[in-house]
């Protein structure tokens, strides 16, 4: 099987969770070799076609597709994404949350740091994430804290309690 058997529909799949419609991925050689994305049958080709939020999720599902590919069958492939939702869209705050944890469901593990604010990417994944498997560590205890962020550490714990309770209780 050929990567375009095999890679083009993960990649398809994790990014039509992420954007809500159809895509296909393609490269084309001119003077460099270009990957094309074709939404609705347009092709993008420069980066001002795609939205930040659409460039930063769609190179997560790229990454994580290509995980995939090349990790042995069963054998989980681990990603490493900092802080995603400054350049998030608040409409594709739950896409982006269902691409992630589908990633983490199908066996391969994802390590993020994220800011705790209103955002509902982290409330996103704790949803469709499995029972076992998510976890938080509490960063802001392994530092020491400003003042201002020193008043604000039960709003941190009531936060990150809150996703944990929510993971515990979804049913994925």
């Amino acid at each position: 099987m050929n990567a375009r058997e095999q890679f083009v529909p993960i990649f398809s799949s994790l990014a039509k969770l992420f954007l809500g419609v159809d895509l296909d991925i393609g490269l084309e050689t001119r003077e460099n070799v270009t990957l094309v994305l074709e939404i609705r049958k347009t092709k993008r080709r420069a980066e001002y076609q795609l939205s930040e939020s659409q460039r930063f999720f769609i190179d997560i599902a790229l990454r994580m597709a290509f995980a995939q590919f090349v990790s042995p069958k069963g054998a989980g492939a681990p990603l490493y994404i900092d802080t995603p939702e400054g350049s998030l869209d608040l409409a594709y705050e739950d896409q982006a949350g269902q691409m992630i944890a589908k990633f983490a469901r199908e066996g391969h593990r994802v390590l993020m740091t994220a800011n705790i604010n209103t955002s509902q990417l982290l409330n996103s994944i704790a949803t469709n994430s499995p029972k076992k498997g998510f976890g938080i560590q509490r960063l802001y205890r392994w530092t020491e804290m400003s003042t201002v962020q020193e008043k604000q550490e039960s709003k941190f714990d009531k936060t990150l309690d809150t996703l944990e309770k929510t993971a515990k209780g979804s049913s994925k």
